[in-house]
């Protein structure tokens, strides 16, 4: 049975040695195939990465949004409290000129 193995290893290594062109095609093969994995995973990879800067772009320009809401629903409160306060500076004014007025 060794013998058997020990020819046969043999015949495959002549066979290696006679027909080196058909190994190193081979070889361009394997390794070929292994570049087009990497760069599909590359592909994939890339378009996720695509993928998420996209939704980060729309989640900013959503935040962008509600900012610019809340802007405005804050200056119009300041716009509420600065006429509260003109009218009570008024009324207070009113109040004192009544208040002179019965000395």
């Amino acid at each position: 049975m060794k013998k058997a193995i020990i020819l046969c290893c043999i015949v495959l290594c002549i066979g290696c040695e006679s027909d080196q062109g058909s190994t190193q095609s081979v070889m361009e093969i394997v390794q070929t195939e292994k570049l087009k994995t990497q760069i599909r995973k590359l592909e994939t990879t890339v378009e996720a990465q695509e993928s998420e800067i996209e939704q980060l772009k729309t989640e900013k320009k959503n935040q962008e949004a509600l900012h610019l809401e809340q802007n405005a629903k804050l200056n119009a409160q300041i716009r509420q409290l600065h006429a509260t306060i003109e009218e009570q500076k008024i009324e207070i004014e009113q109040t004192d000129t009544i208040d002179t007025e019965e000395k």
